[in-house]
C-alpha cells in the first residue's frame, strides 16, 4: 500500500506547484504580444498588482504566524482572480471596450 497518498504535505506541495505554474502561465497570457497598445495598460496593471497583492498577503500571514494550508491557498487563488478581474474592469471602463 502506498502511504504517500495519505500524506497531507504532498497535497500542499502539489497545490503550491500548481499555483506557481498557473501564475506563470497567467503572466505569460497577460503579456501576450498580440494585444493592442491600449490593452497593454491592463497587462501592466495585472503584472504589478498580482505579485504585489500576493507578497502583501504573504507578509501579513508571516507576521501573524498563520500556516500555509489548503484554505490559505484557496484564498490566494480567489484573491488573484479578484485582482485580475478588477484590473480588467478598470481598463475597460478607462479606455473603452476594444473587443
Amino acid at each position: 500500500m502506498n502511504t504517500t497518498i495519505f500524506r497531507p504535505a504532498t497535497f500542499v506541495e502539489t497545490a503550491i506547484h500548481n499555483l506557481t505554474h498557473s501564475l506563470l502561465l497567467g503572466v505569460a497570457l497577460v503579456c501576450d504580444p498580440h494585444p493592442l497598445p491600449v490593452r497593454m495598460a491592463g497587462a501592466v496593471i495585472s503584472i504589478v498588482a498580482i505579485p504585489l497583492s500576493l507578497v502583501a498577503a504573504g507578509l501579513v500571514l508571516t507576521a501573524r504566524g498563520a500556516p500555509i494550508n489548503t484554505m490559505t491557498l484557496a484564498g490566494f487563488v480567489i484573491a488573484v482572480g479578484v485582482v485580475v478581474d478588477d484590473a480588467i474592469i478598470d481598463v475597460r471602463t478607462s479606455f473603452g471596450d476594444c473587443a
